[in-house]
């Protein structure tokens, strides 16, 4: 189970932008909002170079995607709990003033940078590694985060992908497993494929995207949740052939969709 917030610049809209789903009766929904809408607010002045804490008063109605920008000096994002603003419950910052600032990158340019986690530990700085966002200029493209603990199993682009179908998983809870849609890690679930078929090599075409599958994607004790007493390897293919879930590589780039047909090539 999941929910997607997505913001966006509605005076210069991305085509590419998650269909709407405000439906829970899958398990999941995506907010697409304009960064106008009235949910949002924002402040004129604050944050700046001096001043890092949360203000009771001064805000205007409607967000403004100008006061998202990243301006070096005082960059940084905080979440409060409305009940005590008195400081924040998590924040990251950088630039010239950490006030108030549970992860701090320290004093050096945003420009072109993204900032992910490498573990959960998202209040502890170690945890944190600064990428690049797509310049040449600054290095290999890191704005997706795609980072993993254990490289000899997850990432890189043979494994961009993976799948995972959603009749196995209806057979995994009807046999007591509390496992869920997205909950193994999966990111594409698949409904109406014949699992007997996946194999190294296969092509698949989801919606205008093209892929190709290159192996079953080993389980780890990170997805133990999803199984009765934790034993994951119950989609281990070595263990339960045809059970597994499956890694792809990405032969055409596009974006998927919800409901999004599923072909062999």
């Amino acid at each position: 189970m999941y929910s997607l917030w997505n913001s966006y610049n509605d005076s210069d809209p991305n085509t590419s932008l998650t269909v709407q789903d405000i439906s829970m009766n899958d398990g999941n929904c995506a907010l697409v909002i304009p960064i106008s809408s009235t949910l949002f607010e924002y402040h004129p002045t604050i944050p700046n170079t001096s001043i890092m804490n949360y203000s009771p008063t001064g805000w205007l109605n409607g967000g403004n995607w100008s006061g998202i920008s990243m301006a070096n000096s005082q960059d940084g994002f905080q979440i409060y709990d409305p009940l005590d603003l008195s400081s924040p419950v998590f924040s990251i910052g950088w630039g010239t003033n950490n006030t108030n600032v549970d992860v701090y990158m320290g004093p050096i340019s945003a420009t072109d940078a993204v900032f992910f986690l490498t573990d959960c530990s998202y209040f502890s700085n170690t945890s944190w590694s600064i990428g690049c966002a797509g310049d040449p200029g600054c290095g290999t493209d890191e704005q997706t985060g795609d980072k993993q603990n254990d490289l000899k199993h997850h990432g890189g682009p043979s494994r961009a992908v993976c799948l995972f179908s959603d009749e196995i998983i209806t057979f995994l809870q009807k046999e007591g497993h509390p496992i869920k849609p997205g909950s193994t890690g999966e990111n594409l679930t698949i409904k109406g494929l014949d699992w007997t078929k996946m194999k190294e090599g296969l092509k698949l075409a989801i919606g205008n995207v093209e892929i190709e599958l290159t192996g079953p994607a080993a389980p780890c004790k990170t997805i133990a949740n999803s199984f009765k007493e934790g034993k994951f390897i119950r989609i281990s293919e070595k263990t339960h052939p045809q059970s597994s879930r499956w890694y792809a590589k990405v032969l055409k780039e596009g974006v998927v969709y919800k409901n999004d047909s599923v072909a062999l090539l």
